[in-house]
């Protein structure tokens, strides 16, 4: 039998390095045709891993705004949105979907990551709150203690009931009045907070 810890622990021996639980009741209100149980009929738990983004990929991207280096505009995207952490995701969903399955018996579906999502899934982000590894942020983007802004999600749905995480209780990660950050560097200036123009 898998407990949490060891799914855990299958997670960041595939190349993740976050790995959160939520239990099905925290999706009840999730809308038709995305609850996890429209894709996996009798998913009792979702399994959420994650990847940080490189400091230094997310740096080149900074220079591509701030210098008008758009040279630098393809890193970001083969190493920090659309291909490498979408396969590293892509590979621990598998990895740990595999380990559910020979180990316990049970049914494990691993969804598309990034890019390579075909059709109506269900919200990764929403996943990953669900699952106790942040809080949505301003932007509305998942914000993790660990690494803020930059991380990449994916998702694991299972038949098996897994011990849930508690839902992220921490300090917030987000506050728009001290920071503005995000309404600050949005290229095409569609977050802004409230009263700006």
């Amino acid at each position: 039998m898998l407990t949490a810890r060891q799914v855990k622990a299958c997670a960041i021996q595939a190349g993740a390095d976050l790995c959160g639980i939520a239990s099905i009741d925290r999706f009840a209100e999730s809308p038709k045709g995305c609850h996890p149980t429209d894709i996996l009929p009798g998913c009792k738990s979702v399994v959420v891993v994650g990847v940080r983004l490189l400091d230094g990929i997310v740096q080149a991207n900074f220079r591509t705004y701030e210098n008008g280096r758009h040279d630098l505009k393809g890193l970001y995207g083969t190493y920090g949105y659309t291909m490498l952490p979408n396969f590293e995701l892509t590979y621990a969903c598998y990895a740990v979907a595999q380990s559910i399955e020979r180990y316990l018996g049970e049914t494990a579906a691993p969804l598309s990551t990034g890019p390579m999502t075909n059709g109506r899934q269900i919200s990764i982000r929403h996943c990953a709150v669900a699952a106790g590894l942040g809080e949505f942020g301003w932007m509305s983007i998942v914000l993790t203690p660990e690494f803020g802004p930059r991380n990449r999600f994916g998702v694991i749905l299972t038949t098996t009931e897994i011990e849930p995480d508690p839902l992220y209780e921490g300090p917030a990660l987000c506050d728009p009045s001290k920071c503005k950050i995000c309404t600050d560097v949005c290229p095409t200036k569609a977050i802004h907070f409230k009263g700006d123009n």
